[in-house]
Protein backbone atom coordinates (compact mmCIF):
# COMPACT_ATOMS: atom_id res chain seq x y z
CA UNK A 1 0.00 0.00 0.00
CA UNK A 2 1.19 3.56 -0.87
CA UNK A 3 0.16 6.52 1.42
CA UNK A 4 0.72 10.02 -0.93
CA UNK A 5 2.83 8.01 -2.71
CA UNK A 6 5.11 6.75 -0.46
CA UNK A 7 5.34 2.06 0.20
CA UNK A 8 4.07 1.65 3.44
CA UNK A 9 3.46 -2.26 5.09
CA UNK A 10 1.94 -0.93 8.86
CA UNK A 11 -1.53 -2.28 9.71
CA UNK A 12 -1.85 1.35 11.65
CA UNK A 13 -0.73 4.23 10.65
CA UNK A 14 -0.89 8.22 11.73
CA UNK A 15 -1.13 10.53 9.45
CA UNK A 16 -1.69 14.34 9.25
CA UNK A 17 -4.91 16.72 8.99
CA UNK A 18 -5.60 17.27 5.38
CA UNK A 19 -6.18 15.27 2.28
CA UNK A 20 -4.35 12.17 1.63
CA UNK A 21 -4.07 9.81 -1.38
CA UNK A 22 -4.10 6.17 -0.69
CA UNK A 23 -2.98 3.31 -3.61
CA UNK A 24 -3.41 -0.27 -2.97
CA UNK A 25 -2.46 -2.78 -5.82
CA UNK A 26 -2.40 -6.85 -5.98
CA UNK A 27 -1.60 -8.93 -8.66
CA UNK A 28 -4.74 -10.17 -11.04
CA UNK A 29 -6.73 -7.39 -9.45
CA UNK A 30 -6.51 -3.50 -10.96
CA UNK A 31 -5.31 -0.81 -8.91
CA UNK A 32 -7.36 1.20 -6.35
CA UNK A 33 -6.48 4.76 -5.56
CA UNK A 34 -8.85 6.75 -2.84
CA UNK A 35 -8.40 10.34 -1.67
CA UNK A 36 -9.84 11.08 1.92
CA UNK A 37 -10.05 14.08 4.00
CA UNK A 38 -9.02 13.63 7.52
CA UNK A 39 -10.08 15.84 10.25
CA UNK A 40 -8.55 16.05 13.72
CA UNK A 41 -8.45 12.89 15.71
CA UNK A 42 -10.36 10.99 13.19
CA UNK A 43 -10.01 7.22 13.24
CA UNK A 44 -10.73 4.92 10.17
CA UNK A 45 -10.29 2.14 8.46
CA UNK A 46 -9.28 1.55 4.74
CA UNK A 47 -10.54 -1.74 3.63
CA UNK A 48 -11.01 -1.13 -0.56
CA UNK A 49 -12.70 -3.79 -2.72
CA UNK A 50 -10.36 -4.57 -5.36
CA UNK A 51 -11.70 -5.23 -8.64
CA UNK A 52 -10.63 -8.20 -10.59
CA UNK A 53 -8.34 -7.43 -13.98
CA UNK A 54 -10.99 -9.61 -16.31
CA UNK A 55 -14.63 -8.40 -15.59
CA UNK A 56 -16.90 -11.56 -16.23
CA UNK A 57 -18.36 -9.84 -19.50
CA UNK A 58 -14.44 -10.45 -20.84
CA UNK A 59 -14.32 -13.99 -22.08
CA UNK A 60 -11.76 -16.13 -20.28
CA UNK A 61 -8.07 -16.04 -22.37
CA UNK A 62 -4.81 -17.83 -21.65
CA UNK A 63 -2.12 -16.45 -19.39
CA UNK A 64 -0.90 -13.63 -20.33
CA UNK A 65 2.64 -13.26 -21.57
CA UNK A 66 5.58 -11.55 -19.40
CA UNK A 67 4.46 -8.00 -19.44
CA UNK A 68 6.16 -5.95 -22.23
CA UNK A 69 7.61 -2.48 -21.79
CA UNK A 70 5.90 0.18 -22.67
CA UNK A 71 5.77 1.35 -26.56
CA UNK A 72 5.59 -2.97 -26.83
CA UNK A 73 3.30 -4.97 -29.16
CA UNK A 74 0.53 -4.75 -26.37
CA UNK A 75 0.67 -1.16 -26.60
CA UNK A 76 0.62 -1.22 -30.31
CA UNK A 77 -2.20 -3.51 -30.15
CA UNK A 78 -3.92 -1.46 -27.83
CA UNK A 79 -4.16 1.55 -29.94
CA UNK A 80 -5.34 -0.78 -32.87
CA UNK A 81 -8.01 -2.44 -31.35
CA UNK A 82 -9.16 1.32 -29.86
CA UNK A 83 -9.12 2.69 -33.47
CA UNK A 84 -11.13 0.02 -34.57
CA UNK A 85 -13.59 -0.39 -31.75
CA UNK A 86 -12.88 -4.35 -31.04
CA UNK A 87 -13.79 -3.43 -27.50
CA UNK A 88 -13.35 -6.48 -26.23
CA UNK A 89 -9.93 -7.06 -27.69
CA UNK A 90 -8.63 -3.75 -26.79
CA UNK A 91 -9.40 -4.55 -22.92
CA UNK A 92 -6.97 -7.30 -23.09
CA UNK A 93 -3.96 -5.81 -25.24
CA UNK A 94 -4.68 -2.00 -23.14
CA UNK A 95 -4.71 -3.35 -19.90
CA UNK A 96 -1.73 -5.80 -20.84
CA UNK A 97 0.41 -2.27 -21.98
CA UNK A 98 -1.26 -0.35 -18.87
CA UNK A 99 0.69 -2.81 -16.50
CA UNK A 100 3.45 -2.37 -18.02
CA UNK A 101 3.24 1.54 -17.37
CA UNK A 102 1.76 3.22 -20.89
CA UNK A 103 -0.09 5.96 -20.25
CA UNK A 104 -1.98 6.12 -22.99
CA UNK A 105 -2.94 2.28 -22.31
CA UNK A 106 -3.89 3.46 -18.88
CA UNK A 107 -6.30 6.34 -20.24
CA UNK A 108 -7.97 3.81 -22.71
CA UNK A 109 -8.99 1.66 -20.47
CA UNK A 110 -10.42 3.94 -18.07
CA UNK A 111 -12.50 5.37 -21.14
CA UNK A 112 -13.93 1.79 -21.66
CA UNK A 113 -14.92 1.45 -18.62
CA UNK A 114 -15.84 4.97 -18.67
CA UNK A 115 -18.16 3.71 -21.80
CA UNK A 116 -18.81 0.44 -20.61
CA UNK A 117 -17.43 -0.38 -23.96
CA UNK A 118 -16.10 -4.29 -24.05
CA UNK A 119 -16.63 -4.29 -19.89
CA UNK A 120 -18.92 -3.55 -17.46
CA UNK A 121 -19.77 0.20 -17.05
CA UNK A 122 -17.90 1.20 -14.24
CA UNK A 123 -16.95 5.07 -13.07
CA UNK A 124 -15.57 3.67 -9.94
CA UNK A 125 -12.65 1.83 -12.27
CA UNK A 126 -12.35 4.60 -14.86
CA UNK A 127 -11.73 7.16 -12.04
CA UNK A 128 -8.44 4.78 -10.76
CA UNK A 129 -7.17 4.01 -14.25
CA UNK A 130 -7.78 8.24 -15.18
CA UNK A 131 -5.32 8.66 -12.08
CA UNK A 132 -2.49 5.98 -13.21
CA UNK A 133 -2.80 7.96 -16.86
CA UNK A 134 -2.81 11.27 -15.27
CA UNK A 135 0.03 10.45 -12.93
CA UNK A 136 2.05 9.46 -15.99
CA UNK A 137 1.48 12.43 -17.99
CA UNK A 138 -1.32 11.73 -19.85
CA UNK A 139 -2.69 15.58 -20.57
CA UNK A 140 -6.69 13.83 -21.91
CA UNK A 141 -6.31 11.77 -18.52
CA UNK A 142 -5.61 14.59 -16.56
CA UNK A 143 -8.10 16.50 -18.03
CA UNK A 144 -11.33 13.63 -17.36
CA UNK A 145 -9.79 13.40 -13.59
CA UNK A 146 -10.52 17.11 -13.28
CA UNK A 147 -14.01 16.58 -14.41
CA UNK A 148 -14.60 13.41 -12.59
CA UNK A 149 -13.99 15.62 -9.43
CA UNK A 150 -15.55 18.37 -10.74
CA UNK A 151 -19.12 16.38 -10.92
CA UNK A 152 -18.22 13.50 -8.46
CA UNK A 153 -18.05 10.39 -11.25
CA UNK A 154 -16.26 7.44 -9.47
CA UNK A 155 -14.42 9.92 -7.15
CA UNK A 156 -15.81 12.34 -3.98
CA UNK A 157 -16.56 15.66 -5.13
CA UNK A 158 -13.22 18.08 -4.66
CA UNK A 159 -12.96 21.54 -5.99
CA UNK A 160 -9.93 21.94 -5.18
CA UNK A 161 -8.29 18.77 -6.72
CA UNK A 162 -10.42 19.87 -10.00
CA UNK A 163 -8.87 22.87 -10.02
CA UNK A 164 -5.16 21.49 -10.21
CA UNK A 165 -5.86 18.87 -12.89
CA UNK A 166 -7.89 21.33 -15.28
CA UNK A 167 -4.95 23.69 -14.75
CA UNK A 168 -1.92 20.84 -15.01
CA UNK A 169 -3.99 19.30 -18.10
CA UNK A 170 -4.04 22.72 -19.40
CA UNK A 171 -0.57 23.52 -18.65
CA UNK A 172 0.08 20.28 -20.86
CA UNK A 173 -1.38 21.82 -23.83
CA UNK A 174 -5.45 20.70 -23.48
CA UNK A 175 -7.50 23.49 -24.57
CA UNK A 176 -10.50 22.48 -22.92
CA UNK A 177 -9.12 22.55 -19.55
CA UNK A 178 -7.39 25.75 -19.79
CA UNK A 179 -10.96 27.25 -21.18
CA UNK A 180 -12.28 25.71 -17.72
CA UNK A 181 -9.53 27.51 -15.61
CA UNK A 182 -10.06 30.59 -17.44
CA UNK A 183 -13.79 30.35 -16.58
CA UNK A 184 -12.80 29.45 -12.91
CA UNK A 185 -11.28 32.75 -12.35
CA UNK A 186 -13.40 34.46 -14.66
CA UNK A 187 -16.69 33.55 -12.36
CA UNK A 188 -14.85 32.21 -8.94
CA UNK A 189 -15.11 28.72 -9.37
CA UNK A 190 -13.66 26.19 -7.55
CA UNK A 191 -12.82 28.18 -4.67
CA UNK A 192 -10.48 30.52 -6.31
CA UNK A 193 -11.13 34.62 -6.47
CA UNK A 194 -12.21 36.19 -9.56
CA UNK A 195 -9.58 37.61 -11.09
CA UNK A 196 -10.17 39.26 -14.78
CA UNK A 197 -5.58 39.17 -15.63
CA UNK A 198 -5.41 35.50 -15.03
CA UNK A 199 -8.97 34.71 -16.89
CA UNK A 200 -7.61 36.44 -20.00
CA UNK A 201 -4.17 34.58 -19.95
CA UNK A 202 -5.94 30.95 -19.57
CA UNK A 203 -8.65 31.99 -21.88
CA UNK A 204 -5.20 33.54 -24.79
CA UNK A 205 -3.39 30.07 -24.20
CA UNK A 206 -6.81 28.06 -24.95
CA UNK A 207 -7.11 29.84 -27.90
CA UNK A 208 -3.91 29.24 -29.04
CA UNK A 209 -4.74 25.58 -28.46
CA UNK A 210 -7.24 25.42 -30.65
CA UNK A 211 -10.42 27.02 -28.03
CA UNK A 212 -12.68 28.38 -30.34
CA UNK A 213 -14.99 29.55 -27.23
CA UNK A 214 -11.91 31.42 -25.34
CA UNK A 215 -11.82 34.49 -28.32
CA UNK A 216 -15.24 35.23 -27.99
CA UNK A 217 -14.39 35.22 -24.16
CA UNK A 218 -10.78 37.25 -24.61
CA UNK A 219 -13.25 40.02 -26.94
CA UNK A 220 -15.57 40.13 -23.97
CA UNK A 221 -13.48 40.74 -21.86
CA UNK A 222 -11.43 42.52 -23.44
CA UNK A 223 -13.79 45.31 -23.17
Amino acid sequence: MKVDGKRTSRRRLAVTVGRHVLDVSQPGYLPRTDTVQVTAGQHFAWSPKLVPARPSKVPAAPAPAPTLKRGGADDAACRQNMASASWRDAYGSCTHAAQAGSAVAQRSVALLFQRGNGVNQSDDSAARWFVQAARNGDREAMFQLAVAYDRGRGLKKDQAAAFDWYSRAGNAGHAEAAFAVGEAYEKGRFGVAKDKAKALEWYRKAAAQGNKDAANKIRDLAR
